[in-house]
């Protein structure tokens, strides 16, 4: 009888010991963070980013667009050019000086070159009516007397867009130079020319130290 008592005693103690005891869960093993730019070893970060003249080139090869790609130290040139309807080759030029904003320059060159001074001013008005008439690019005069074409990319443009954003363009300024470009040759050609009007003036100064006189009815100058 004892020994019974004394073995209901002994599991009473253990279950009270094993209710008290908190319940082990399983233990997770943490989580490894993802890498960020300031974790990442410097090779990786420049593994990983990507050029933006490489993100054009690779936009213009999938859509068959001729090209020559430029880089150096302080540059990244891509030129594409093309033929004008009833004009001459054009030449884009796609440049960037930022590659981690993505900061992309747009020039047109070779749309009217040399132009003179005595013209400047009808070409000029050429230019404000294309840019009035169209979008997405704007025509100037340079200090060489060349017509330039220009778009600007924003800089914060992101990397999966900037290479179709580039043909984008490109593509609207053939477009637009098919459209617009035969008001350059008419402003041009309707404007004076200084040789003429350096001629005009050697006549009339010879007139004026020259008199021409005509005769009068009995014959007489």
């Amino acid at each position: 009888m004892l020994y019974i008592f004394v073995l209901i005693i002994i599991l009473a103690i253990l279950g009270a010991k094993w209710v008290s005891a908190p319940e082990k869960k399983p233990v997770r093993p943490a989580e490894t963070p993802a890498p960020s730019e300031k974790t990442a070893p410097p090779e990786e970060v420049t593994k990983m980013s990507l050029n933006t003249i490489t993100l054009i080139s690779e936009a213009f090869d999938r859509h068959n667009i001729k090209y020559r790609a430029i880089e150096n130290e302080t540059l990244s040139l891509i030129e594409a050019g093309f033929n004008i309807q009833g004009g001459p080759a054009v030449r884009f030029h796609f440049f960037s000086q930022d590659d981690d904003r993505n900061d992309v320059q747009i020039r047109i060159a070779g749309i009217l070159c040399k132009v003179e001074k005595e013209k400047r001013a009808a070409i000029l008005e050429a230019c404000n009516r294309i840019n009035s008439e169209m979008r997405f690019l704007k025509f100037y005069l340079d200090k060489d007397g060349d017509v330039m074409g220009q778009a600007d990319l924003p800089a914060a443009v992101s990397e999966d867009c900037v290479g179709e954003c580039c043909f984008e363009l490109f593509v609207r300024g053939m477009q637009i130079l098919d459209r617009c470009y035969h008001y350059f040759p008419e402003a041009y050609y309707s404007a004076p020319a200084s040789g003429n009007r350096e001629l005009l003036k050697e006549v009339l100064k010879e007139l004026q130290n020259h008199p021409v006189t005509l005769p009068d009815d009995n014959g007489k100058q």
